[in-house]
């Protein structure tokens, strides 16, 4: 599951369609996750469910305030997940939050910024 907000959600789903391409992809599944309705996905949406296997509205988020619906998307994604993988490098912002939460919830998480880089 991915949310598509940032530069990491689009470097994971990249990945994951190319281990779908070299690997095998009936194992896997990119799914991308929304929040509430776009004009972006009404515009794009065939080109947009050719390469996300599904994609979904978030039922609990997509009657909220806007600012508040990622953060409600995020919860239920992480609510969803046995792993969760971040890319967080500050103690702020949504997804640190969502990170705190994961952690609150006992998931298991990986922060790929706290991985040793490899030289």
């Amino acid at each position: 599951m991915v949310g598509r907000g940032g530069d990491f959600d689009q470097i994971v789903s990249s990945a994951v369609k190319r281990f779908q391409r070299r690997i095998r992809a009936d194992n896997s599944s990119l799914v991308w996750i929304l929040p509430y309705p776009t004009a972006e996905l009404r515009n794009y949406e065939e080109s947009f469910s050719a390469y996300y296997d599904e994609i979904e509205i978030c039922d609990a988020a997509q009657n909220s305030h806007p600012k508040r619906a990622y953060q409600i998307r995020n919860r239920q994604m992480v609510d969803r997940s046995d792993l969760v993988v971040f890319y967080v490098e500050h103690n702020s912002g949504g997804a640190y939050q969502t990170m705190q939460y994961a952690q609150g919830k006992g998931k298991r998480i990986i922060n790929l910024a706290e991985q040793p880089s490899e030289e």
